[in-house]
This record gives C-alpha cells, structure tokens and sequence, in this order.
C-alpha cells in the first residue's frame, strides 16, 4: 500500500494539473468573444423594435401586438400624452404641432426641444434615442443644440460627443450646498485659472464604434462663459474661417463659420492683468437647417430644487427660446424619508413659473417617475404620491404629462424590467437598451400626441 506521504504528494499532484489545466482552459476562453445569450436577446428585442416602430403611424398600429410580446408587462396602450389643460391653443402644443406639420411638409422650420432631468438624462440615451427618431422622421438633421462637456466635471456625459481638454479645471454642481460660481441651464459650471487651457469638442456619427450616430454639424457656436474683465479670452484654436462677436449682456461668445463644421477647439488666453479666469457654463452648436434642436441637460442626483439654485438659468432659457421643456425630475425627491411632497409640487411650480417667464410660449410636458425600488428591495410608494403632483401641475400650467411610471407597469414593475434585463441592479437605472425603449416610447407618444390633435399621417411619400 502506498504510504500517506505518498498519497499526500499523488494528491497534491493531481491538484497541481487540474489547476494548471483550468488556468489554460480559461486563458483560453478569455481570448473568444464573450457571448451572453441574455444581452443578445435583448439587442435582437430592440432590432426588431427598430423594425417595428418605423415613421409610418400605420405601421406601428398594425404591430402593436407583436410589439407587446416582446415586454408583455408594458402597457403600450396607455403610451400616450395626458392633455389636462383646459386651453390647448395656448398651452404651446397647437403651435409645436403645426410645426411639426410644417418640418413634415418640407418648410425650413425648426422647433426647439429642452430636456431637464437628473441621470436618466445626463447619460443621453433616453433623450439621445428621442432625438435620433424625430431626426429620422423629420427627414431633416436640424442641429445638437446646447451641451456641457461633463468630462470637465469627472462625471459621465453624452456620447455622442468627444471631450478632449488640457489645464486644470475645477467644477461645481447645482447638487452641491457651495457655490463658488454661478450655475447656468447646464446645472453644473466648470472654471479654469490657466491661461493656456484648451477644450475641444467634436460631433461624432456613425463612424463612432461603441456608440453610432448621426452625424450633426454647427455653423454657429455660442459658448456661454463669465462674460466680465476678470474673463480670460476666449478663442478657436484652428485656422478655419470664422467671424467672432462676444455678448457681455446674454453671457457668450460666438463663433459664426462659412462652412459647416463637426469640431469646436478653444483655448484661453490672458490679455490683460485683470483677467484671472475662465468659467464655462455650456455650449449652444447651432446652424440654419430645418428640422429639430433636441437639449438634453441633466444631473446625477438632481432634484427639483437643485435647479432652482442655478442663477443663470433664466438669462440662458431666453437665448436658447425652447419650443417644448421636458421636465424628468423628482426620483431623487421622492426616494428618500420624509418625502415632502407639498415641498416638492412648490419646487416643481416655482421652476415652471421661471420658465415661463423666460419662454412664455412653450409648451410644457411633465414625465412621471419611473417606478424605482429604495435600497434594491422595498418599493418606492412615493413614486405615487409624485405623480399625483404633476398631474396637478399640469392641470395648473395648461400643460401635458406622459405617464412613464403608469406605462412601464406600475408600482413594482421595475422587477420586471430588470428581469427582462432592460435595468441595473440597483433598481433605480436602467441601461442602455433600457433607456433607449424609453426613448422609443417616448417618441412614439410625442408622435401619437401630433397625429391625434392634426388628423395627418406622418408616413413619408
């Protein structure tokens, strides 16, 4: 018989190959493409929604069941906008959608869309994916509009867009209790004491390998900054042919090409003793073409009341004149005891007030709370209490909602989303097919919205 230090060494051994054996296997493995069959289903899920929901409103009638079993526990029929106004001529809505009427029929018109909202919106697949469609409907590229390059603030930002910079930047956020600057429409600012400092920004389209696009282009770029003598200035670092003209009353600087351009690269500089700084508040790439101008700005962890501290917001709202203000905001109001909904409908009224005042004509749409669960297991109950608000808002401000909270299935359903893996763990975020069957069904409202109030089929001819 052998011996028990023999046996010991045949064992250890053995345990030796095995382990030298499974280290190759899974060399091995790491070099193969990963395949999740789960994440395959769902982007074939949303292939075949890219099929489906076509520009022809017949079509995505017709397919409506099909659409449904994909995410049974959607409730397409109830994707649509609630009207609770009681004035429809006034509310802005009658004039967006002739507009829109007017884009469809080949007129050079353009409508400005503001999206407002915390991290479901400042990744900009929601709002990315709406404005991709209404693109894509409209026939026309229209323009990107105003963005904030949130590489400058260590956060996560569009990415439909490239953000290169050199020189030391700091930032601050309408989230945060100090201020050491003002705060624009982005809700976040960020500043720069080096006087050699350079931002470029480029539109990236199609050619972008992680996130394709369509390409936009800008004839005109305001650049909204601290437009005073302690401002350093402000140029383009190219040898492109552009004319310069800077506001100090509206707060930017404006580059004006003769040809359409995808790239923006600035630098600073220090002409004087008395300029010490450069404060970036946003960008606004702009051109002349039809079509529609979709804003998105958005903060992680934004409440209501966090853009109520954003000093600059109004000054902002009148240059950038929206058409239609999308409000996204409440979870982060709603998620925490005691939730103070009195609080939040005065925040939520307050913001509304001031952007009317700044915007008197647009129309305005309120979206409800997507159901979320606190701390991963107990359901948020004051996601209902938040919804009820608006609707009262709405009655209040002539104005819309689009039921996101009713339409994803109501109180609990956001399981069910992350079982269809369209969310994050966490409960709260969803990912990027998630968000972008948001987008999609949020487009197809907007869609139903125009149809339903004109009587005209949005097919192309």
């Amino acid at each position: 018989m052998p011996q028990p230090n023999n046996l010991r060494f045949l064992s250890c051994l053995l345990l030796l190959i095995y382990t030298l054996t499974l280290s190759v296997a899974l060399s091995q493995e790491h070099k193969m493409p990963k395949t999740n069959l789960d994440s395959l289903r769902v982007l074939d899920s949303l292939a075949i929604l890219d099929s489906l929901i076509t520009i022809d409103s017949v079509s995505i009638d017709v397919t409506s069941a099909r659409i449904d079993s994909l995410y049974p526990f959607i409730r397409y029929s109830e994707n649509k906008l609630q009207f609770y106004g009681n004035d429809f001529e006034r509310s802005g809505y009658a004039r967006f959608f002739r507009t829109m009427e007017e884009i469809r029929q080949g007129k050079k018109k353009k409508l400005n869309i503001l999206h407002i909202g915390g991290s479901h919106i400042q990744a900009d697949v929601w709002s990315g994916e709406t404005r991709r469609l209404l693109r894509e409907w409209s026939g026309q590229e229209g323009e990107r509009g105003f963005i904030f390059p949130q590489k400058l603030a260590r956060s996560n930002g569009s990415p439909n867009f490239l953000v290169s910079y050199t020189g030391w930047w700091s930032y601050h956020k309408n989230i945060l209790p100090r201020v050491n600057y003002p705060i624009g429409l982005a809700g976040v600012a960020s500043a720069t004491h080096d006087s050699l400092a350079h931002l470029t920004i480029t539109l990236v389209g199609e050619s972008h390998q992680e996130f394709p696009y369509p390409q936009y282009h800008f004839t005109r770029a305001k650049v909204f900054h601290n437009a005073d003598s302690s401002c350093f200035e402000l140029a383009l670092d190219t040898a492109v042919a552009h004319q310069k003209t800077t506001s100090e009353g509206w707060g930017y600087t404006e580059f004006v090409f003769e040809q359409p351009q995808t790239r923006l690269p600035l630098r600073v500089y220090k002409s004087s003793p008395n300029q010490v700084q450069f404060v970036l508040y946003g960008i606004s790439l702009e051109n002349d073409e039809a079509g529609f101008s979709y804003s998105s700005v958005g903060i992680n962890g934004a409440t209501v009341n966090a853009f109520l501290h954003c000093s600059l917001l109004e000054l902002h709202l009148k240059t950038l004149k929206p058409d239609l203000v999308i409000f996204s905001l409440g979870v982060n109001d709603s998620r925490y005891e005691p939730f103070n909904v009195q609080a939040y409908e005065k925040n939520y009224d307050n913001l509304v007030q001031l952007i009317r005042s700044a915007s008197p004509n647009a129309a305005i749409l309120f979206t409800t709370n997507s159901d979320n669960f606190k701390r991963r297991w107990r359901q948020n109950s004051n996601t209902l209490l938040a919804r009820d608000a608006l609707i009262r808002l709405a009655k209040r401000h002539n104005a819309a909602v689009w039921d996101l909270f009713n339409i994803m299935g109501g109180l609990g359903s956001f399981k069910q989303w992350h079982n269809a893996k369209l969310a994050k763990k966490d409960r709260v975020h969803f990912n990027r097919q998630g968000y972008r069957l948001i987008g999609k069904l949020m487009f197809d409202a907007l869609i139903d919205g125009y149809e339903t109030r004109f009587h005209t089929r949005t097919a192309k001819q």
